[in-house]
């Protein structure tokens, strides 16, 4: 099955993040961006196995500056809204 679009992006964002704290050599990056090219629930799924992990703090860090972009999105284009209220969100639950 195919990702939606706020899906799709909210892995984007994610994987921005991610590139930030870990760099772009990392399994959880190159997985995130897999995930948001390919556009397939078992990319995401693997994404989601490689972002799991990451050390805690890490992904403390990253979930903070990720739902902190896609609110500042959500605030500037109101079809993103949903990003910061729940697309994110469950990509980041391991904490």
């Amino acid at each position: 099955m195919e990702l939606d679009r706020i899906t799709v992006r909210a892995v984007e964002i994610l994987a921005d993040e991610t590139a930030r704290v870990t760099g772009t050599g990392s399994m959880a990056y190159l997985h995130l961006t897999r995930a948001a090219s390919v556009r397939t629930e078992r990319a995401l799924s693997a994404a989601k196995t490689e972002f799991d992990k990451l050390p805690g703090e890490r992904r403390r860090i990253i979930r903070t500056s990720a739902l902190d972009q896609a609110t500042r999105l959500a605030q500037k284009d109101s079809p993103l809204k949903p990003i910061a209220k729940g697309k994110v969100w469950p990509l980041l639950i391991r904490r």
